[in-house]
């Protein structure tokens, strides 16, 4: 019986993805899992490659889409598992030779619902760095969503942990359809909705690889993709009335994702001109740039500036 899915996903990744399988079916786990390739929209040669992967091994399932989206991608190799867990890896990062066991010796121990681990970051010239701010701590679930918030040491990526399979059953949102940055974020906020217990370990087995500069996005992209899934999230917790939830995110300490979250909702409303559209815009783009430099910290100049303006649009 599979214990174990793993969902490698891949969108050009020709020239590097044979590293992510490897360090995959090198693995020190001696119970059965599996290996699910998924590529996205690519248009290099990593689909044939990945099709001759999976001739080479049972363990490996490949299934190509469209989509142009991380998010929907994950979740079409989950609906391929078979596993009673699921874990991610993009294709061009790594995971220690121990990572499933221990992640999975971890998550039966503890009887928990997600598992989360530290990261060893690759960078030029292989030189590796290991997170030094990785810790071993049990949330519930109020505390693992805080957690996610603000706690670095817990990070918002799904290629380091392990989720219950039974999880992905519970998803009842509509999922954002475009190819956001940010999506690991928001699903992981959706999965931790569902847990009871959350478990996170300071051992360093995911490799993060830095290397590749053709995945770094551009800054102005991950700030409105970060923008669009606050406001995806948000809106979520006023929808269902997760009133001691909601009142966390809109913090005054976390105060910039609640004009951030809101802004989409701004440059969505129907304009009353467009000098007003051009005014919102110019002060998005403006300030945005500050609150992300400035770790979330909004000046009171900016703060009147969203105040105003998602006060005139909710007129």
């Amino acid at each position: 019986m599979c214990k174990v899915s793993v969902v490698i996903t891949a969108h050009n990744s020709s020239r590097y993805i044979s590293n992510a399988i490897d360090s995959l079916t090198n693995q020190t786990f001696d119970k059965d899992f599996e290996i699910i390739l998924i590529d996205d929209s690519s248009t290099d040669n990593c689909e044939e490659l990945l099709a001759k992967y999976e001739k080479k091994s049972a363990k490996l399932t490949y299934k190509s889409v469209n989509f142009a989206s991380p998010l929907l991608s994950r979740l079409e190799g989950v609906k391929l598992a078979k596993g009673d867990y699921i874990m991610f890896l993009d294709a061009d990062d790594e995971y220690s030779k121990n990572m499933i066991q221990v992640m999975y010796e971890t998550i039966v121990r503890e009887s928990a619902d997600i598992v989360n681990c530290g990261i060893t970051y690759l960078r030029n010239k292989n030189r590796e760095k290991k997170s030094i701010i990785s810790k071993n701590a049990t949330y519930d679930r109020l505390g693992a969503f805080k957690t996610l918030l603000n706690d670095y040491s817990f990070h918002g990526f799904v290629t380091t942990k392990i989720y219950k399979a039974d999880l992905f059953n519970s998803i009842k949102i509509n999922l954002p359809q475009d190819n956001l940055t940010y999506e690991d974020y928001f699903l992981n906020y959706l999965l931790i909705m569902e847990c009871d217990k959350v478990v996170s370990i300071k051992d360093q087995l995911f490799r993060y690889n830095k290397r590749n500069n053709e995945t770094q996005i551009k800054l102005t992209r991950r700030i409105t993709d970060q923008v669009a899934v606050n406001a995806f999230i948000r809106n979520d917790l006023e929808k269902d009335d997760k009133k001691e939830y909601l009142n966390y995110f809109l913090k005054p300490k976390i105060h910039f994702r609640k004009w951030a979250s809101k802004l989409v909702d701004i440059l969505m409303a129907k304009y009353d001109s467009k000098e007003q559209k051009k005014e919102i815009e110019a002060i998005a783009k403006k300030d945005l740039k500050y609150v992300f430099k400035k770790k979330g910290k909004l000046n009171l100049d900016q703060e009147r500036s969203y105040y105003k303006l998602i006060k005139n649009s909710e007129k």
